[in-house]
């Protein structure tokens, strides 16, 4: 919210990219919410939703499986409609710890196409990847940080009683 109101970002210019539908939908409403008339106009998907986008085709669990490798394949080869993808000037990523092989390869193809001044902004916290049963891994995340990405450390948790954040230290 704070890009298209401080910065005066075009929706059109925003990709976010969700671990789940339900995250995904979490976002939309509260950026319409926060951005009345501007949020709803944010390209909001699930890595999933995207590729089954770029391929053109409905997403179901049924033809889940491999179509991350296909969209990957697709943007590689020119075979997907990236002008719209190409156009994005920020890339949000959330949960990246939770990011897959697969997901990073698709990521990865899809930034070999965006502009080289393209900004990536990934949430993610190391200590809570409980995904690596599915393939997740902390080393998409870490890769970032190596070529230069610059590290923020939110210290304010919203989700937790203050009980258990104390426990924790």
């Amino acid at each position: 919210a704070s890009l298209l109101l401080l910065e005066d970002i075009k929706p059109a210019q925003f990709l976010m990219l969700a671990f789940s539908r339900p995250a995904a939908q979490e976002f939309k409403i509260r950026l319409a919410k926060l951005v009345p008339g501007l949020g709803r106009h944010v390209d909001i998907f699930t890595y999933h939703g995207l590729a089954f986008r770029l391929l053109g085709k409905m997403g179901d669990i049924a033809h889940s499986k491999n179509v991350l490798k296909d969209a990957t394949l697709a943007i590689r080869e020119d075979n997907a409609p990236m002008e719209k993808v190409a156009a994005k000037n920020v890339i949000i990523l959330d949960e990246f710890q939770d990011v897959s092989a697969d997901e990073w390869d698709f990521l990865q193809s899809i930034l070999e196409k965006a502009s080289e001044d393209t900004r990536i902004i990934a949430a993610g916290d190391d200590d809570q990847s409980i995904y690596e049963f599915r393939g997740a891994s902390i080393q998409h995340m870490r890769s970032l940080i190596d070529n230069g990405a610059t590290t923020h450390f939110l210290t304010k948790n919203y989700r937790a009683a203050a009980n258990l954040v104390a426990f924790s230290h």
